[in-house]
């Protein structure tokens, strides 16, 4: 104590460790006055002192009552009432109610995916057992027995300690599990057989409120109590799963499904027991042990649990949803599910402890409501009810009944948001808040919005089929929020890239290595993200690919008309081995992964060059227990500043500890988007470059050099199908003309009606004409005659057969050698027949036509009509276009009709129903097209006749 310690520190002065250790140990004179005084106080001082401790503690006691009640308010999810569900009329209700749910479900179980325990369950006298099968598919097996579940419950129970024993082999005696036991010790209280006091089976029964449980834990020299008593409606037993910390853990999980109007994501609370399963100091019952008892205060703890941690359970709880929704027929907004993770990280669902539905109501509510709101309506007056509304997207009047579509606003918000982040920014439409009140939007505007929407539910889908990280699928658009990490000074526009990599199959894994294929993983980290694979294995593939000498194939290929059971080769004997080693020397992956980074200009080069890929085949999912590893720079392939779409495919080896390796085959795809706006994302700088979170993505497509990669037949096909489709791409725009005819469609309608009539009607009548002449031989036909024809079939679009092309040529070779009389004679002739004519008819208007072979009379029989010497002596077609002028006559009209349907087939138009409805205004528009068809002709053969006499 007399030695001399210095102080290092300068300027402080040196003082001697005795005079320092006296300041520390003897108090100050003030500290030993206070003593001194407090000692020699009163005692009704000392009283006083006493009370504020005692006040002191009690505060701090209502502080934690206070804090343990609003911990239990949180966790506890009371319903309002004790017969709100009764009242809400749930089909569904939490507790006991799920495991109804199970037994009466009728459909569904293929696609319900959770873990759920060996169940035994009784429902209107027919006995389930419920289980989870290795697929991780719910089974449900009706006429189960006791014994039966008694036998798989300690089956799972034997397996479950086998492989915990095979996990601690190697390791040393002395590793502790925690403070009070080691692992081996942990073993040896698992197994029933060396511990008949470990629990084995659980029995939860319904209490006094639907949305509680009891529980009773059954230790293993205690299942032959159970097995005296019978089961119950009211109860189910099930098979004990122990948690990781081997204390009594819960994850509450408080799931919102897509129907929640609340935006706030899911979370968990952690609840944990603070007493040990086997603790041999805690003389307790075994059910305070075991299981969580939420009404004995300050015996567990709670933790909130939020994040990525929670995306297995939210996809067993959507999983749940699904099927209650399709059985039950209800529309389910949150669910509060219990799960416990045992020791090897699996989690398994025990119960439900609350449920929120839409609100139901019965037909008959329903239509007494409409009753009151059509007597309501019936009082409204007439301005009230034509009363026009705006529409909230396009801000256009309408009418109450063309803006009848309704909406809420957060689907509006969602659309505008997608469209932003698809850089189609809508400046006029301002949607500031997400809320579900409802608004009235036009039909054109629903449409547009339901198309969004579909689109965003498509994006989503491909973003899985990309392997892209959706932590959240109920917020499907991004929220404009400021980025947390984000580069200072960073123009918001940047171009988009996307990097893709194809990963093929794995090859040449050696024979020797000592791989468990069933739990085999492919991994590969770019940047700091990491990308994990399982690598399924098929039985085929071992058939197929596990023995690759050609020395094994030609002795198979010999024995083949030998059973296995009658020789007993050295062959047959190293396929077993090779069986046993399970050797794959060819794997096929097929997967693809997208990521997603951005540029401020396209010179990438350094990305390209120095950015490296890491690849491990592990053991697991953890990326440390690998057992190959490799890398590649096979992004430096690529060109830079290219922006079309690029692909090249190369091999990496992948090396294992003992030197030896497998080939692993990938194909790589790059392309640039274009600029994008990247303002509200966060980014991270690598290689001058800028990678946005792992789960972003867009709409944005493959380009053909991507998909060539899948099906090489592709571009060829796309060209194939644009041919097929035209040149001409579907715009939904409307023209002018179009928009006319929409407007005024009934008039636009008859003159089609009118004109289509016309030019039938005239097909019609001219087939018949050809087909009379095409039965006799065209002879002396006269230039006139012939000129008709050909301005009658020009006028209308009617092409002749081959019978008229024939007649046409030979008639042109034979017009410049007619007689001067025959054209004489069919003078007279065309002037007799045109009397006739009007003279039939009895037209008020005087029309002149031209008499020609087809329009001619059968001067057979007309006796007014004489024949003249030179004149085509055959029978002629009956008619004329006479009976197309005005005439009233119910029997003319019928021979128009037979007419029309005996010779159709000449005619394009398909609908001849449409003649039996004539309106009149369409008779009055036939009549005027056909006036200035007959007119036209008339000017036509005089003009011709003129050049004939002048020639």
């Amino acid at each position: 104590m007399d030695d001399n310690f210095d102080i290092t520190n300068p300027g402080i002065e040196q003082n001697k460790s005795g005079q320092i250790f006296k300041k520390i140990i003897m108090p100050s004179s003030n500290t030993q006055q206070n003593l001194l005084s407090s000692t020699l106080r009163p005692k009704s001082e000392r009283k006083k002192l006493n009370q504020s401790d005692d006040e002191a503690d009690k505060l701090v006691q209502e502080r934690k009552e206070r804090y343990w009640e609003q911990t239990m308010a949180k966790i506890a999810f009371t319903p309002p009432d004790e017969n709100y569900y009764k009242e809400k009329k749930y089909v569904v209700k939490p507790g006991f109610g799920l495991f109804k749910a199970f037994a009466s479900a009728r459909v569904g179980f293929n696609n319900l995916h959770i873990n759920i325990p060996e169940t035994l369950m009784v429902q209107e006298s027919n006995t389930f057992l419920l289980y989870t099968d290795e697929y991780g598919r719910v089974r449900r097996k009706a006429d189960s027995s006791w014994i039966e579940f008694e036998a798989k419950c300690r089956r799972e129970h034997e397996y479950f300690c086998l492989r915990f024993k095979q996990s601690i082999e190697g390791q040393s005696k002395n590793r502790k599990f925690n403070e009070r036991m080691s692992i081996f010790e942990l073993y040896e209280k698992l197994d029933i057989k060396q511990n008949p006091e470990c629990p084995v089976m659980i029995l939860r029964g319904q209490a006094q409120n639907d949305w509680k449980l009891s529980q009773n834990v059954y230790q293993a020299k205690t299942l032959n109590e159970k097995r005296q008593t019978d089961a119950s409606n009211s109860s189910v037993e099930q098979r004990f799963i122990f948690s990781r910390p081997m204390k009594a853990t819960l994850i509450r999980l408080v799931y919102n499904t897509r129907n929640s109007k609340d935006t706030v994501a899911n979370y968990a609370f952690r609840i944990q027991s603070y007493n040990e399963i086997f603790d041999p100091d805690l003389k307790k019952n075994i059910n305070l042990k075991a299981c969580i008892n939420q009404e004995k205060k300050n015996s567990f703890d709670v933790q909130n649990v939020k994040g990525n941690g929670l995306k297995e359970f939210e996809r067993q709880a959507e999983s749940l949803v699904r099927f209650l929704e399709k059985n039950n027929q209800i529309r389910i907004r949150q669910v509060v599910l219990d799960f416990i993770q045992d020791l090897e990280g699996k989690i398994w669902l025990i119960s439900m402890k609350s449920i929120r539905a839409e609100n139901t109501i019965s037909m008959e509510e329903i239509m007494a409501k409409k009753a009151n709101t059509d007597e309501e309506d019936s009082k409204k007056t007439l301005d009230q009810l034509t009363c026009s509304v705006y529409c909230k997207l396009c801000g256009i009047l309408f009418k109450k009944d063309d803006a009848s579509k309704v909406l809420t606003y957060k689907l509006l918000w969602e659309l505008v948001q997608h469209l932003k982040k698809r850089n189609i920014p809508l400046n006029n439409i301002k949607v500031s808040h997400s809320s579900t009140r409802p608004c009235r939007v036009c039909n054109l505007c629903y449409m547009l919005v339901v198309g969004e929407h579909e689109l965003i539910e498509i994006e989503q889908k491909f973003a899985e089929a990309q392997n892209i990280p959706i932590y959240d699928a109920v917020i499907r658009v991004p929220i404009d929020t400021k980025p947390k990490h984000r580069p200072a000074l960073l123009s918001e526009t940047l171009n988009q890239w996307r990097l893709l990599f194809y990963i093929c199959d794995i090859s040449n894994i050696g024979i020797d290595q000592n791989i468990d294929f069933q739990n085999l993983y492919f991994q590969y980290k770019l940047h700091n993200y990491k990308t994990s694979f399982k690598i399924s294995v098929k039985d085929s593939d071992t058939d197929r690919r596990n023995l690759t000498s050609d020395q094994n194939s030609q002795n198979r290929n010999s024995f083949k008309s030998i059973r296995s059971d009658q020789v007993k080769s050295p062959t047959n004997q190293q396929q077993q081995q090779t069986q046993s080693s399970r050797h794959y020397s060819h794997l096929s992956m097929n997967h693809i992964r997208v990521h997603y980074f951005f540029s401020e200009d396209l010179n990438i080069e350094k990305f390209l060059k120095d950015t490296q890929i890491k690849v491990r085949l592990t053991q697991g999912p953890d990326w440390n227990a690998f057992l190959a590893e490799g890398s590649s720079k096979t992004i430096s392939h690529f060109k830079n500043k290219e922006q079309g779409g690029q692909r090249h495919s190369s091999q990496i080896l992948l090396f294992f500890e003992n030197a030896k390796y497998c080939v692993l085959k990938i194909n790589a795809g790059l392309v640039c988007d274009g600029e994008y706006n990247t303002g509200k994302l966060n980014l991270h700088k690598h290689n001058d470059i800028y990678f946005p979170d792992e789960s972003f993505y867009n709409s944005n497509p493959f380009p053909d050099e991507w998909m060539e990669m899948f099906d090489p037949q592709y571009v060829s096909r796309k060209e194939d199908m644009k041919e097929q489709e035209g040149t001409e791409k579907y715009s939904p725009k409307c023209t002018p003309a179009e928009l006319n005819k929409m407007i005024d469609f009934n008039s636009h309608k008859s003159k089609l009606n009118a004109q289509s009539i016309v030019s039938q009607m005239i097909r019609a009548k001219s087939a018949v004409t050809i087909k009379q002449q095409t039965a006799t031989p065209q002879q002396n036909q006269t230039p006139a005659q012939f000129s008709a024809k050909n301005q009658l079939f020009g006028a209308y679009g009617f092409e002749p057969n081959e019978h008229q092309q024939n007649y046409t040529q030979n008639t042109q070779k034979n017009m410049h050698q007619q007689d001067q009389d025959q054209i004489q004679s069919l003078k007279d002739k065309r002037a007799a027949t045109a009397k006739d004519t009007l003279r039939k008819n009895q037209s008020e208007q005087k029309i002149k036509r031209p008499v020609t072979g087809i329009q001619a009379y059968n001067s057979q029989g007309d006796p007014n009509l004489k024949s003249q010497p030179g004149q085509d002596q055959r029978p002629q077609p009956k008619g004329s276009y006479g009976f197309l002028l005005g005439s009233d006559d119910k029997k003319s009209r019928a021979e128009m009709l037979a007419s029309i349907k005996k010779y159709g087939q000449h005619s394009n138009d398909e609908d001849d129903d449409e003649f039996d409805d004539m309106p009149d205004e369409t008779e009055e528009i036939i009549t005027e097209k056909l006036k200035e068809h007959f007119k036209l002709i008339n000017k036509m053969n005089e003009n011709q006749y003129e050049q004939q006499q002048q020639q």
